[in-house]
């Protein structure tokens, strides 16, 4: 049985749903860190532990996705100044470059060849690419 967080809901009726939704999704998932009293006192820990990792896993793979997806557009802006990224998209060239540089991921060679400190780019993407780089790599 789900217990909701003690706080009370969101006075809107949308954000009361979308609340049950999130809980019974947490629930489902193993995340709902608020009914640990529910659980065996020796599998509290282990157990907390496990919620925590997952979250830091969470937020780690959305940073990675919005840098990620942050520098295949600046990527593509170097390369294709003044296009719309919807007007590029129906070329095959502009597919066939995306599917070679910015579709394989962060780490990959040309993409950190391309992404060089020459390109122009903005100091917070650069500093959450480290930053995302070093956590991937812990």
């Amino acid at each position: 049985m789900l217990k909701s967080r003690p706080d009370a809901f969101p006075p809107h009726e949308e954000a009361a749903r979308l609340r049950r939704e999130l809980d019974a999704i947490a629930e489902t998932i193993g995340i709902d860190y608020w009914n640990i009293l529910d659980r065996e006192a020796a599998a509290r820990t282990p157990v907390l532990e496990v919620i925590k990792r997952e979250l830091i896993r969470g937020e780690i793979v959305t940073e990675y996705t919005l840098v990620d997806d942050l520098v295949a557009t600046k990527i593509c802006e170097y390369f294709f100044p003044g296009r719309g990224m919807i007007s590029l998209w129906k070329t095959k060239r502009f597919r066939r470059f995306n599917s070679d540089i910015s579709g394989r991921g962060i780490e990959h060679p040309r993409r950190i060849v391309v992404f060089s400190p020459s390109m122009i780019a903005p100091l917070a993407i650069r500093a959450s690419w480290e930053t995302t780089k070093s956590l991937l790599s812990a």
